[in-house]
């Protein structure tokens, strides 16, 4: 049997588990090959092979880009398709989201699995390290080949079910997808060490960090960021940080909007005809959501970035909490830069 794998990956614990799974299937021999999916780019799809999908989970959901890539794909018209998922806690109803996906494709997913290896969220809490990772990484790496060998043998291994979880982790996970990741990924900032080498921007999978500045050019994040955390975990100066300046600007243009709005329920709720009063809360919550963004993102943060470019402001993204973390990526991975 031949298995087409398609995988994302985010720092190389995706790529390092489908490499395993490949090796795993020819040495039971059957045919596998293996291809990164790119964002944009139309799938190929081999009649008569069976189609491997495996993504790393980010806040118990499937990402955006992969999710793209689903939508691309042709109709399978009842082809068999496999699902696998990595994960540093808990995937929830990731698998379960993209067997829907799959299906509504015309596939039939005769197998899900996935295994757990060490967690890159760099950007808020410290990844593993040393023999912690090391750990992880075993287990990782012998989960993904028992569900290899499951598959060699013809078997149609199946990931456990989210149960009472299903829910709220896919409310979550559509939250993220649909704002998350984009707030998430406008808190990076480079900070005064940072000497424009372009790497992030160069190697991003979703496009969304754009060299700026005058003399000394700087990334910047806009609103596609996938929260794959590749870009703070591969910096060759570690230079990319979680800037605690734009949280606290966020913050306190949420707390302005914030006391705009209340008061200004507190002064013309009167006005509001009965019955509408439920429904102007809502629209009022969501004006403020949008009165926050737009500042933050529209005036605040081009304000920061451009104070940077002056010797006695280059520093005013540096406070940061990230700074001493150590730095993941999957042993033996590099960046692809053609992504």
């Amino acid at each position: 049997m031949r298995y087409d794998i398609h995988f994302f990956s985010g720092t190389g614990n995706t790529e390092r588990a489908v490499r395993r799974m490949a090796e795993k299937l020819t040495a039971s021999g059957h045919e596998a090959s293996v291809s990164r999916i790119v964002d944009g780019k139309k799938p190929e799809v081999v009649p008569g092979t069976t189609l491997v999908i495996a993504f790393p989970v980010y806040s118990w959901t499937v990402p955006a880009l992969v999710r793209r890539f689903i939508r691309m794909l042709p109709q399978g018209k009842g082809s068999p398709a496999v699902l696998f998922c990595t994960f540093g806690g808990n995937p929830l109803q990731a698998p379960a989201y993209l067997s829907r996906m799959m299906r509504r494709r015309g596939y039939g997913v005769t197998a899900t699995g996935g295994a757990r290896y060490p967690d890159n969220w760099t950007e808020m809490l410290p990844p593993m390290a040393g023999e912690e990772a090391e750990k992880a990484l075993s287990a990782g790496d012998a989960a993904t080949e028992a569900f290899a060998e499951a598959l060699a043998r013809g078997e149609s291994p199946r990931f456990r079910d989210a149960g009472g979880n299903g829910f709220w982790s896919w409310l979550v996970g559509e939250l993220f997808v649909l704002v998350g990741r984009r707030v998430l990924g406008k808190l990076f900032a480079a900070d005064s060490s940072c000497n424009g080498c372009s790497l992030c921007a160069r190697s991003c999978p979703a496009g969304a960090i754009r060299m700026r500045g005058g003399q000394r050019k700087r990334p910047t994040w806009n609103f596609s960021c996938e929260n794959c955390c590749r870009c703070i975990n591969i910096c060759p100066r570690r230079s990319i940080q979680t800037s605690l300046t734009k949280i606290t600007a966020l913050g306190i243009v949420a707390v302005v909007v914030v006391i705009f709005t209340v008061s200004g329920f507190l002064l013309f709720g009167k006005a509001v005809p009965a019955g509408y009063f439920p429904l102007s809360v809502v629209l009022a919550v969501i004006l403020a959501h949008a009165v926050v963004f737009a500042v933050q993102y529209l005036a605040v943060e081009p304000a920061l970035f451009a104070l940077q470019e002056g010797e006695k402001h280059r520093k005013i993204l540096d406070w940061t909490f990230t700074r001493d973390f150590p730095r993941y990526v999957a042993p033996g991975w590099k960046v692809s830069e053609d992504e």
